[in-house]
């Protein structure tokens, strides 16, 4: 044979640890601790022999089930052949949660795996999700990543070596498996075969990299190692000399690599595959969302609590309502592609989050409560904003007077100043007095990362609704009786929304700054619910997933995730407008709304459209109930930009993107390419987003399954049904809002607005007392609108405080000022560590942010 320099193939046993898709996490376990054991059975038999774990979420209970077995794990760690990857808890998706979760999926990885393995992990080994939005780079390098390991999303023709650049400039090293992990997987047992395999296989990995080394994972979802790997490596290099197959690890790989010389460098996202996962399973998304936000807020609210010593700290529900959170986050649980029992289990487990974090939040407010001065007639109601910036929202709470003396009610600020209020509903006695009631109230610029007190205040017999606050809202039917039987309006200051009241669509919205309608002249049909045929499944809409899309789907060099709304005409769609109803409209002083609801095939359609006194967002919530099978709804808001610029919100920041579908956290933006105004779509925890032909599309209910059978590989059998991804008889409620808005999405702060209707102010009523807090407060603000609070939370030394520029532009001479005193400030990176220090005042500090850079800062009190 003749001698000559061969190329070295990197093989990386692995096992990918599915979390819980096929069967239930205990099911998993057993299989998942299987394949420890046989992976330890190789390592003690074979000298070279290497294997890759990965996720907390498994490796953890592995040890604590089995802790005699630790001294083993620790042996081969140590030796490098027995490899600890991620440093997650569990290999999240990267696209729907929002970013702080996968902070929070880090540090809890990076705690155990450092803390109780003595590992610092520097692959991030996100192997298996279903695409990433270009601020990975950023957050992963913060995360104290050096490089990732992927396989989805890149274009066809890219490098399996690049660094990606993200959109703040941060360049990270990615490896884009051409073939995915399971390159040497499920090879054949004898060498005639095994080398065919083999060198097939390499084949195609050589077409895709360009480096004189390869890196071939052996390994595929919850199997074992195979034990004739060893051998048939052995007797492959010794018959031919093109490779050399040699047991490695992700870490020699990358340094092998690096020693090549500069990569080339690659901007852009890698998005999107796996469409049908943004709105497969929505209860999932929606759940995940409203949780992300209870967890920051608690954080938030004990972070300010560790300011005196005597308040109870709730950190240890926290950490527990988060871990059940985390955990469902896993990419196939979160997208929505697992069997029903596994569904069920994850709104289990997000019942058990949601009551904890609740109960801490309710402790820990109540606990600043108890020592604000609330002194002053009436209920005292302290309203919380959590978000980093002023703002003004609606609040609504529950009440009851003693007495017979309450007929209507007034609701005023700290200043005394009445605010818009309504009478949401009212238990009320014979002569009329209030007995029990809920009100509806609009909060006026709650100070940043603060609070302000508000009251009810009984009004007698005769009182006009709201008392004496001013309002904006004015509709068609000002006294609640309605005139016009076909056309209907609500409007504010800001927006003026008409209906179609019998076919329930918006015909016209104008953005009062500019004198603009939003709606597209050539179809009045704003906000119209379309249901579509889908022959898909959970991954993909109106085809079958396919196990080798690795790249955006394109056809034609455009792509196929277009989407564009169905004409009337198009067989087997139907529209909510072609059901007529009867759409009513009533008037209040906080609010004014239009509603309607009537059946939809075998199913049910409602929705409502609501305005608050002084706000420009137009909210809606349509509730659906499906009865048919292989459909799917969307909400469709044909717009009158049509060649517009779209954005869309990512963690930490904000993209362009093309027409189609894509995942979006809280907002996307349809804008005037001169950037004179422009439409944004907000959602609560429905991240697919779309503009086709100047239409904003939002997918709100995905109704396909597997009832056929699920799972034919990774050692599962066939058969597990799925049924209830049907979603059959199941009341959805589905909220988003429209907001048109002169200039772009820059000028019209979009983000707060995303934020805003995703986190909402908090109310907590108490009694009247003095108290050493002042009825209004801000604990911690920003002085440029650009500069988002992240996060607050407690931490090693103190608070922890996370901000990023939401904007793209560069921000110099920021100050983020404290009403606590500060004795020092470091700087961290995202998980927390290598604190440098900053100079700072006992009442703040300076910081300078690049575009969509993210800073996190430990505060010592």
């Amino acid at each position: 044979m003749n001698q000559k320099v061969r190329k070295k193939v990197h093989v990386v046993p692995h096992t990918h640890y599915d979390a819980e898709v096929f069967l239930s996490r205990e099911e998993t376990f057993e299989r998942g601790f299987h394949n420890i054991e046989r992976a330890l059975r190789m390592l003690a038999g074979h000298g070279d022999f290497t294997f890759v774990l990965d996720q907390v979420c498994y490796v953890q209970p592995y040890l604590a089930r089995y802790p005699e077995k630790r001294a083993e794990v620790m042996g081969y760690v140590k030796e490098g052949r027995l490899v600890l990857e991620g440093a997650l808890y569990a290999m999240p998706d990267m696209n729907l949660p929002g970013g702080e979760s996968f902070i929070r999926q880090v540090i809890r990885g990076r705690e155990y795996f450092q803390a109780a393995m003595g590992v610092d992990a520097r692959c991030a080994w996100t192997l298996d999700s279903f695409g990433y939005h270009p601020q990975v780079p950023q957050i992963l390098a913060g995360c104290g990543f050096d490089w990732n390991i992927i396989q989805r999303g890149t274009a066809p023709d890219a490098p399996a070596d690049f660094l990606w650049q993200g959109i703040d400039g941060t360049r990270l090293y990615v490896h884009c498996m051409p073939l995915g992990y399971t390159v040497l997987a499920g090879a054949p047992t004898n060498i005639h075969e095994f080398r065919s395999f083999v060198d097939n296989r390499l084949a195609v990995l050589e077409r895709d990299c360009e480096q004189p080394s390869l890196l071939a994972l052996a390994g595929a979802d919850i199997t074992p190692p195979e034990a004739y790997l060893p051998a048939m490596m052995k007797e492959y290099n010794a018959m031919q000399d093109d490779y050399e197959l040699v047991f490695s690890t992700p870490q020699k790989y990358f340094d092998e690599i690096m020693e090549y010389g500069l990569l080339p460098a690659i901007a852009g996202d890698f998005n999107g595959v796996f469409h049908g996962c943004y709105s497969a399973r929505i209860a999932v998304k929606q759940r995940n969302r409203r949780l992300e936000t209870e967890l920051l807020d608690g954080e938030k609210v004990d972070a300010i609590a560790s300011l005196d010593r005597d308040r109870p700290s709730v950190a240890r529900e926290l950490n527990d309502a988060w871990e059940p959170v985390l955990f469902n986050q896993f990419h196939d649980i979160i997208c929505g592609s697992h069997v029903d029992s596994v569904y069920e289990s994850t709104l289990e487990r997000f019942d058990f989050s949601e009551e904890l974090a609740q109960s801490a939040m309710r402790r820990g407010l109540q606990s600043m409560a108890d020592e604000t001065d609330t002194g002053g007639p009436g209920i005292s109601v302290i309203v919380w904003n959590t978000l980093g910036h002023a703002r003004s929202d609606p609040v609504e709470t529950a009440f009851s007077f003693t007495g017979r003396d309450c007929f209507e009610v007034e609701v005023r600020n700290a200043d005394g100043v009445p605010v818009p209020s309504d009478l949401i509903s009212a238990e009320r006695d014979d002569d009329g007095s209030i007995l029990r009631a809920r009100v509806l109230f609009i909060a006026r610029d709650v100070p940043s990362f603060g609070y302000e007190t508000y009251r009810i205040i009984p009004l007698p017999a005769g009182s006009p609704p709201g008392g004496a606050a001013p309002t904006d809202i004015r509709t068609s039917v000002p006294l609640n009786l309605r005139d016009d039987l076909d056309a209907g309006f609500i409007e504010n200051g800001k927006v003026k929304v008409s209906f179609d009241l019998w076919r329930g669509v918006i015909t016209s919205m104008i953005e009062k700054t500019g004198a603009w309608d939003a709606v597209s002249p050539a179809s009045r049909r704003g906000n119209t619910i379309v249901r579509e045929q889908d022959f898909g499944n959970f991954w993909q809409y109106n085809g079958p997933c396919k196990g080798d899309l690795f790249h955006p789907p394109m056809e034609g060099g455009v792509s196929r995730g277009l989407y564009p709304l169905p004409s009337e005409t198009t067989n087997g769609a139907s529209f909510s407008h072609l059901s007529d109803g009867d759409g009513t409209i009533r008037t209040g002083k906080a609010s004014a709304e239009f509603s309607i609801d009537h059946p939809w095939g075998n199913g049910f359609f409602a929705t409502r459209v609501r305005l608050y006194a002084g706000l420009p967002r137009v909210e809606v919530t349509t509730t659906l109930v499906n009865e048919e099978e292989r459909v799917r709804y969307r909400a469709a808001f044909p717009s009158s930009i049509n060649h517009g610029t779209i954005t869309h919100e990512i963690p930490f920041g904000a993209i362009q993107r093309p027409e189609g579908e894509y995942p979006a956290q809280t907002w996307m933006d349809l804008g005037e390419a001169d950037g004179s105004r422009g439409i944004a779509l907000l959602n609560q925890g429905l991240p697919g987003n779309n503009v086709a032909q100047g239409v904003l599309l939002l997918s709100l209910l995905k109704c396909t399954a597997l009832k056929e059978g699920y799972g034919e590989s990774g050692g599962f059998k066939l058969g597990v049904a799925t049924e209830q991804g049907y979603e059959k008889g199941v009341k959805h409620e589905l909220r988003y809002a429209y907001l048109p808005h002169a200039g772009d999405w820059r000028q019209a702060r979009i983000w707060e607005q995303g934020h805003g209707f995703n986190t909402p102010l908090i109310a907590v009523k108490t009694t009247a007392h003095a108290g050493a807090l002042p009825p209004r407060r801000s604990w911690i603000a920003a002085s440029d609108p650009r500069v988002v609070l992240s996060a607050v939370r407690r931490g090693k030394k103190g608070i922890v405080v996370r901000v990023y520029e939401a904007a793209g532009d560069d921000v110099k001479d920021a100050r983020i000022s404290l009403a606590f005193p500060c004795r020092a400030v470091e700087e961290t990176n995202l998980v927390e560590d290598d604190g440098s220090p900053l100079v700072a005042d006992a009442t703040g500090f300076a910081v300078t942010l690049g575009a969509f850079q993210i800073r996190t800062f430990q505060i010592v009190p």
